[in-house]
């Protein structure tokens, strides 16, 4: 076949695999389908303090004004934000189904149902009155578990609530400037404790019925003392003169930092430095930057503290793992600051000291250059 006629079936081809690829779906999101791994068991993970839960004022579906900190306090929170009109299947709906298939486990779960309450509050206060939000929640809510619809009396009351949660929200206007009633926003639920702080942060990839409760599970189990049978072995972990009967009734915190104390510390790192494990080469110092231990001891702190993060949230062990080889293996990709999608898969930092080129196209040649990135972009710990 000639070139002249070959193109145009070229072009067609074209256009249809570009029409093809814009017709399909929007894969969904994790929260509508099973849980593709085994969760952790409730307990046996923490959930530390990510900050305090913001207050403000807002409207129950009976018009009763409330301050959001009235809601909190007696029983764990999930709080989520959303607007009645949202079309987006993972967005607000996500959230809502999510939150659906949590209340009716939970029927099942009476003792774990009374001790949760779920709070859905609209940043469209516009058009989700309290009426509106009351009809949007009766095709939710099952039984006389406690789901509770919130809106705000106007926008002015509702924009501390939303500063105060980080929640970033943007209208959306047509090319001739007219609202289009379509909000643009990053989907968060928030899991809040007793004592009203903030215990985790769920996006649309970690968004799941089944996570959640766990997490929920494990705050309660937090909350109480458990007592354990003693491990097998457990005369090894005595010291002269314990009383192992003390020892049993202990709770189970004190037991964890106990046994923390007994049969594992800290790796002093400079040691490795001073003397690489057999194989390894000299480790290579800068002569303008001698280590030592003090600034060994503040490189540990910085790699696990969230507040070199924008939103304090985000921390370097949370896509380096150090249980996973300071990399992440559950995860194709990294996910940043906000549940922000990263292109590339965690690198493990393993022996990264001797490394001469840095990330994986090699683009830095200095760790104190390197170290810029991640905090600075934008889908990483985004700080400005």
């Amino acid at each position: 076949m000639k070139l002249p006629y070959l193109l145009p079936i070229l072009c067609l081809l074209t256009n249809a695999a570009v029409f093809a690829e814009e017709q399909k779906p929007n894969p969904l999101a994790p929260g509508y389908t099973a849980l593709p791994f085994e969760p952790a068991k409730p307990g046996t993970y923490n959930l530390p303090i990510i900050t305090k839960a913001a207050d403000g004022e807002v409207i129950t579906t009976n018009n009763q004004p409330k301050h959001l900190h009235d809601l909190m306090g007696d029983k764990l929170v999930l709080l989520s934000f959303i607007y009645a009109a949202c079309s987006d299947v993972n967005g607000c709906p996500l959230a809502t189904q999510v939150l659906h298939k949590i209340s009716r486990q939970l029927q099942k779960q009476p003792e774990l149902a009374d001790k949760l309450r779920l709070l859905t509050l609209s940043f469209n206060p516009a058009q989700d009155t309290p009426e509106m939000m009351r009809h949007y929640g009766e095709g939710f809510k099952t039984g006389d578990f406690d789901w509770q619809f919130l809106t705000t009396k106007d926008e002015a009351k509702l924009q501390p609530i939303l500063d105060g949660y980080q929640q970033n929200v943007q209208k959306v206007y047509d090319d001739k400037g007219q609202f289009t009633g379509t909000f643009s926003h990053l989907l968060r639920v928030y899991l809040i404790d007793k004592d009203k702080n903030v215990r985790n942060i769920y996006s649309v990839d970690f968004l799941h019925a089944d996570t959640l409760i766990n997490d929920v599970k494990t705050l309660l189990a937090d909350a109480k003392p458990q007592t354990l049978p003693l491990p097998a072995r457990a005369d090894m972990l005595f010291q002269p003169g314990d009383n192992k009967q003390n020892y049993q009734q202990a709770d189970y915190q004190t037991r964890s930092l106990a046994l923390a104390q007994r049969r594992g510390q800290p790796a002093k790192l400079i040691d490795f430095a001073l003397k690489p494990p057999l194989g390894l080469p000299k480790f290579p110092v800068p002569k303008d930057n001698q280590l030592t231990n003090a600034k060994i001891e503040l490189g540990r702190k910085l790699f696990f503290d969230r507040r070199l993060s924008l939103n304090n949230t985000f921390s370097c062990a949370i896509c380096h793992i150090p249980e996973q080889g300071f990399s992440n293996n559950e995860m194709t990709t990294a996910v940043g600051i906000e549940g922000r999608s990263v292109r590339r898969n965690s690198p493990s930092l393993y022996n990264v000291g001797y490394a001469q080129l840095l990330f994986h196209d090699g683009r830095e040649n200095s760790l104190e250059q390197q170290a810029w990135g991640p905090l600075l972009a934008h889908n990483e710990m985004a700080n400005p």
